[in-house]
């Protein structure tokens, strides 16, 4: 399968992209958390990537002004140019409540935090 768009690449290859980031990236906390959590790249407008993130937590924590830097070199590094990160909440793609779904639960209310 060829892939020719970049958010295409970076969808296909994000689990990759984060395995191989520079080397003196591989001890940031922003690593750490790009590697546990429920997060995937969802859209590329211009130099902006839009990451989904499926915790509120995990989006905080990558939204901090050094993980955002350190996200965006990894990102940059791959793309070949300059990018800027922007997070947004996903809960819907949490894998506890896909599961949940998958065996017949339904969503009766959600809670805005």
């Amino acid at each position: 399968m060829e892939v020719t768009s970049e958010i295409e690449r970076l969808k296909v290859h994000w689990k990759l992209i984060i395995k191989q980031a520079p080397a003196d990236l591989q001890r940031a906390p922003a690593l750490a958390v790009l590697k546990s959590a429920p997060v995937r790249p969802v859209s590329l407008d211009g130099d902006v990537v839009c990451l989904a993130f499926g915790s509120k937590i995990f989006k905080d924590m990558i939204e901090k002004i050094e993980n955002l830097r350190v996200t965006e070199r990894v990102i940059s590094g791959f793309l070949g140019r300059t990018c800027q990160v922007k997070c947004i909440l996903d809960e819907n793609q949490n894998h506890l409540v896909k599961e949940a779904l998958k065996m017949g639960a339904q969503i009766v209310s959600e809670e805005k935090k």
